[in-house]
């Protein structure tokens, strides 16, 4: 993982794990824009990332009680910043799961609203508040070749880049500028996605505030057909035009490449790639393993592509797998017993004595770089993202010179054909259920709708529009149905695909969807978190005033007339409770005050339930005396 400033220096690499990157000096989550290739894994960011992200107190646990406190913290900070976490991936079946309730906080979208395209940039963006007043807001991104999926955190060494940067108050066209093809390339994956314009308006804004680090260029492949002129312009060079860009003009030019995966090749392609990348054919170099390498089962070059580019003109290097005695070109730190294989993808651009290192989604492919068509225009199959920076060393120094037996296996390309279900959303509105969906065959008139908690699922007829894409509302009112959270499609061919349903609701049922608890419990979990989030504990039955009373250090029962001091004592501690709530208030910024006003409104309602029905009258006192303070003091901040 590399990281940069906004200050020009060379990069050394450092190894870091995923769940560790972010949120060092950063202030509350705002709102993050992830992107991944297959549909994201929910159970991975319930385990492991999103705790990590939204700065939680506890951690995913198996046990019971810590799990169930855990799962109640996680829920409320989602409810807290619902719609501003979005997920965009490639098409794909996401069929309903215990795990799923995130979707009801978390957006998910799909590329292919507009045509066949896959979704294999890795882009993490993170919008963050400021951690003390007069402190700026930050902008945190991240680029890898890291999925939302297991093998992604566990099975796989990953490469990428990140940067921290600060927020202006004001956007400017200057700073937009020098993040080069990133704003359009938000754009054209918003298009792809069907989001509205406002969604992304809002990254591209964050762009606008901050300057990107000095020496970085990002090159980007957007999914489509790309005229010369389009691809003359710097910010939007899509695909191996923006890898030409990244040369300065100097001589000689090599070229090493190392990647997991390589596509269907053949000589002219690879010659036509080379000419329009600025490098010749015999400058290029791939990192590549032999075949008793350990990572052999999951790297992929095909026997015919092999034999093209050989004769082609490319050159290539042994990567050793690390011995003791070989040194792994992924640098010192990569031991022999690390059993992941390698799912980065690099490119090393060496002129003279320069070096810059692309850090990339970009397997080498033409369906990530693309390939002239017969109209002369270049045609891309993927959404790929990446960055260039200047480093002292990259990897080509710590490749094998000698000849090697290569590994190559047969590969089946017809998996990468685009799936009869091309694109498909569903968002709610509290009133209306509405479906869009992009398919090679029509669509049966009838969809299925899991709901939270529910054990069936329902069927329902619907109507579908004419042009692409198919649209279909059903009413749902809020009133009277259960929350919808995934819908199932069907066409005539017998293909079927399910996505989360997208609450897009400003209003706030109060219901919590994990079906792991009883709602009640799991509420109960929530408001005790909440009480002592502004510092409330319930005190023990004992303790509280050791010695009083009768002398034995016991309490007396409410009918023993004991009851006021009870009241007391719990008064005082719900009253500090409310001094630390409204102090909060009254010293939090606009966004962050509606969220506070909503758990006084929470404390209120459990306290003045508590002072209807809670066991012990002292606290069935103290409980109706702080509730109605709170009343009072959240009728104050009107």
């Amino acid at each position: 993982m590399a990281t940069s400033s906004t200050k020009r220096k060379l990069l050394a690499q450092q190894w870091k794990p995923l769940t560790g990157i972010g949120r060092s000096d950063t202030g509350r989550l705002l709102g993050a824009l992830l992107t991944t290739y297959d549909p994201p894994d929910p159970s991975v960011l319930i385990e492991h990332y999103l705790s990590h992200w939204l700065g939680l107190e506890n951690s995913y646990v198996s046990e019971t009680d810590d799990r169930l406190r855990y799962v109640a913290e996680l829920e409320a900070a989602l409810r807290g910043i619902k719609g501003r976490i979005a997920i965009v991936s490639s098409g794909g079946n996401s069929p309903a799961c215990a795990e799923g309730w995130i979707w009801n906080y978390i957006a998910r979208f799909q590329v292919g609203a507009t045509g066949a395209a896959a979704q294999h940039a890795k882009l993490w963006m993170f919008h963050y508040e400021a951690t003390e007043a007069g402190a700026p807001q930050t902008l945190e991104i991240v680029i890898s070749s890291a999925n939302l999926t297991r093998p992604g955190l566990s099975n796989q060494i990953q490469s990428g880049w990140r940067c921290v940067v600060p927020l202006a108050s004001t956007g400017s066209n200057a700073r937009e500028k020098g993040w080069s093809c990133l704003p359009n390339f938000l754009a054209e994956l918003g298009r792809a996605s069907g989001v509205d314009s406002a969604r992304i308006a809002d990254w591209r804004e964050l762009l606008r505030r901050a300057a990107c680090p000095e020496g970085v260029e990002f090159v980007a492949s957007v999914a489509g057909k790309h005229s010369p002129a389009t691809l003359r312009t710097r910010d939007s060079a899509w695909g191996i035009s923006g890898l030409a860009n990244l040369w300065s003009g100097k001589q000689p030019r090599q070229l090493t490449v190392l990647t997991p995966t390589f596509g269907s090749w053949d000589c002219g392609a690879f010659e036509q790639w080379c000419e329009t990348a600025a490098v010749e054919p015999h400058d290029v170099t791939s990192a590549w393993i032999g075949c008793e390498h350990p990572w052999a089962d999951n790297w992929q070059l095909d026997p015919s592509s092999e034999r093209a580019l050989t004769d082609a003109g490319m050159q290539w290097r042994e990567i050793a797998a690390p011995d003791g005695v070989k040194q792994s070109p992924l640098g010192a730190e990569h031991k022999q017993e690390d059993r992941r294989w390698s799912h980065a993808k690099l490119y090393e651009l060496r002129e003279g004595n320069q070096r810059r290192l692309l850090v990339t989604s970009a397997n080498f492919s033409e369906s990530a770089w693309g390939r002239w068509n017969q109209d002369g225009k270049l045609e891309i199959g993927n959404f790929e993202l990446g960055v260039a920076f200047p480093v002292r060393d990259a990897f080509g120094g710590r490749l094998g010179q000698g000849e090697f037996v290569r590994h190559t296996c047969e590969v089946d390309y017809s998996r990468d054909a685009e799936q009869q279900i091309g694109w498909l959303t569903a968002d709610w509105n509290g009133k209306t259920l509405q479906i869009g969906c992009r398919a090679q065959w029509p669509l049966v008139a009838r969809i299925d709708v899991t709901v939270a908690r529910a054990k069936s699922i329902r069927r329902h007829r619907v109507e579908w529009s004419n042009g692409v894409p198919s649209r279909a509302a059903l009413e749902w009112l809020e009133a009277k149905e259960d929350t919808p959270v995934a819908v199932t499609v069907t066409t005539t061919k017998g293909e079927s695909s399910t996505t989360p349903i997208h609450d897009t609701r400003t209003s706030d049922d109060g219901r919590l969807l994990c079906p792991d608890y009883d709602e009640a419990k799991l509420r109960e979990a929530a408001d005790i978190l909440l009480e002592e989030k502004y510092g409330y504990a319930r005190a023990p039955d004992e303790g509280d005033r050791k010695g009083s009373g009768n002398g034995n250090g016991k309490r007396k029962s409410a009918a023993g007339g004991d009851y006021a001091v009870d009241a007391y004592v719990d008064a005082r501690r719900r009253f500090r409770c409310i001094d630390n709530w409204w102090n909060h208030l009254q010293s939090a910024d606009e966004n962050l005050r509606k969220q506070i006003v909503s758990d006084g409104r929470q404390l209120y309602e459990r306290w003045n339930r508590a002072g209807e029905s809670a066991p012990n009258l002292g606290e069935r006192v103290a409980a109706r005396i702080a509730a109605d303070e709170l009343q009072l003091r959240i009728r104050q901040n009107k």
